[in-house]
């Protein structure tokens, strides 16, 4: 019998990733931990680019490819990417991430946003 993942298994996973696709995914499991429906977005200049998410317990690499977003002062997004901050609560309607999220989770959740440097 295979036994499923454990928050520990994934900070290893974490710890011993060698590429930044391992890393980025060890970090969307790690987080699915603690959170439903993780969303993995990436920041590549003024825009952030969709990457991966879970669905239904496993990665899904596809759902987001083609998701892209302009980061724009107005955004919160924008702010958590350029000042390096976590993000907890709601989101206003005319945010441009509102658009990227599932209204009916949003509203009854709220919106985490945890901006992550890689070098």
């Amino acid at each position: 019998m295979v036994s499923s993942p454990t928050a520990e298994d994934a900070v290893r996973n974490i710890a011993s990733s060698t590429s930044r696709d391992d890393l980025l995914t060890s970090l969307l499991v790690g987080v699915a931990f603690h959170l439903d429906h993780p969303r993995l977005f990436v920041a590549q200049k003024n825009e952030l680019i969709g990457r991966m998410s879970m669905e239904d317990g496993e990665v899904n690499r596809k759902v987001l490819r083609s998701v892209r977003m302009e980061l724009t002062d107005l955004s919160v997004a924008a702010r958590c990417v350029r000042d390096g901050i976590l993000y907890m609560g709601p989101v206003p309607e005319i945010d441009p991430v509102a658009a990227l999220c599932d209204q009916q989770l949003l509203t009854q959740f709220g919106l985490v946003m945890l901006p992550v440097a890689m070098q």
